[in-house]
C-alpha cells in the first residue's frame, strides 16, 4: 500500500514509547489509507482502502480531536471528509473490551469485518486485546497461530498492532526488536515492524523500518509532527535519519544522541565507553558532545564528581 513501507495483507507492529507520536501516526495512517493519499507526504497509497480501528487505549474524544487537527493541517473540510470518506471507508470501535481470547467478541468482530470487508484492521494496543502473559513466548506464539492468523485469513485483510516498548537499560541491547515489550520472539510473528524512537513530547522522532518480508526495508527517516501557523497538524517525512551523504561527524552525532535517548542520563565515562564500541575515539566523542551541547540537543550537569549528560526535554 505504501510504496516500500507496507504491503497488503501483512501483520505489522508499530512499536513506540509513550509520548513519541504513536497515536498521531495511527490516526494519520487511517486518514491516508481511507483517502488513498500519500502517508507522510511521501509513501504512496495505491488506492483508497477500507479501514477498521479497534482502539482499547484512546478515548473517542482524543481520536476526533486528532483527526480534526490532521484534516485541518491538510486543508480538508471535516464535514466533507466525514461524508465522502469516513462513512464509506472507516469503521471504529473504542473501549469495547475486545479480546482475541473472548470467543463472543471475536465472533462479533469477524461478523462485522465480513460485512464491511476491510483492507486493513488496526488495533491499539496489542497488550489490551488478549488475556495472556505477554512475556511467555509459547502463549504469544499460540495467540498468533490459533487466533490472530486464522482471523486474518478468514477476513482477508492486513493487521497492524500498536505496541509499547520497554525502558532501555544501560547494559541491554537497544535495537528495536530488543526494546519491544513482552515475548522475545514477538518480532518473529510479524511481516512488518515499524519503530518510533524519540523523546516524549518531542514533535520529531526517528522512524525505523526494522523488518519487511515483502521487500527491502526503507532507510530510517525523521518523522516530523508540524503545527502549522494557520492551525492544524501535519505529519511529514523530513529526511533520512542517516542519509548516504551524511558526514562522519553527522553519523557520530546521531549515534550518541540515539544512545542518550534510549538510555537516559549517562556519565561522560559511560558515553566514552559506548563510543568505543562504535569505533569512536575519545577525541571524537568529546567533539560530538560539544556539538550536541551547542545545538541544545543534549543537556549537562555535574552530579558529585561526575559530569552527566542526557537528551534535552527528557529532564
Amino acid at each position: 500500500m505504501h510504496g516500500g513501507l507496507l504491503a497488503e495483507r501483512e501483520t505489522a507492529i508499530i512499536g513506540a514509547a509513550s509520548g513519541t507520536g504513536k497515536t498521531w501516526l495511527m490516526a494519520d495512517l487511517v486518514r491516508a489509507l481511507a483517502m488513498g493519499e500519500p502517508l507522510f507526504d511521501y509513501f504512496g497509497v495505491s488506492r483508497p482502502c477500507r479501514v477498521m480501528l479497534i482502539d482499547e487505549e484512546s478515548s473517542i474524544w482524543l481520536l476526533r480531536q486528532r483527526w480534526a487537527l490532521l484534516l485541518q493541517g491538510r486543508g480538508i473540510d471535516s464535514q466533507r471528509f466525514a461524508r465522502d470518506v469516513f462513512d464509506t471507508n472507516v469503521r471504529i470501535a473504542v473501549d469495547q473490551g475486545f479480546s482475541f481470547d473472548d470467543d463472543r467478541a471475536l465472533d462479533a468482530l469477524t461478523e462485522a469485518a465480513a460485512a464491511f470487508r476491510p483492507d486493513i484492521i488496526l488495533f491499539d494496543t496489542l497488550a489490551r486485546i488478549h488475556r495472556r502473559p505477554e512475556n511467555d513466548n509459547s502463549q504469544i506464539a499460540a495467540l498468533f497461530e490459533d487466533r490472530i492468523k486464522p482471523f486474518k485469513r478468514e477476513v482477508g485483510c492486513g493487521i497492524i498492532f500498536a505496541h509499547h516498548v520497554r525502558k532501555a537499560a544501560k547494559d541491554a541491547p537497544n535495537d528495536p526488536a530488543s526494546l519491544l515489550r513482552g515475548a522475545s520472539d514477538l518480532k518473529g510473528q510479524l511481516d512488518e515492524f515499524w519503530f518510533l524512537r524519540g523523546r516524549s513530547g518531542d514533535p520529531r522522532s526517528i522512524f525505523d523500518h526494522d523488518k519487511c518480508r515483502a521487500m527491502p526495508e526503507v532507510p530510517s527517516f525523521v518523522l516530523e509532527r508540524e503545527t502549522l501557523p494557520e492551525g492544524g497538524i501535519r505529519l511529514t517525512r523530513s529526511g533520512e535519519a542517516l542519509s548516504a551523504s551524511a558526514t562522519a561527524a553527522e553519523v557520530n552525532r546521531e549515534v550518541i544522541l540515539r544512545y542518550l535517548i534510549d538510555n537516559g542520563q549517562q556519565s561522560r565515562e559511560e558515553i566514552f565507553a559506548y563510543g568505543k564500541t562504535r569505533g569512536m575515539g575519545d577525541r571524537t566523542v568529546a567533539n560530538v558532545l560539544s556539538s550536541l551541547l551547542e545545538t541544545e540537543d543534549v543537556d549537562r550537569a555535574r552530579v558529585g564528581h561526575k559530569a552527566m549528560y542526557w537528551a534535552s526535554e527528557m529532564d
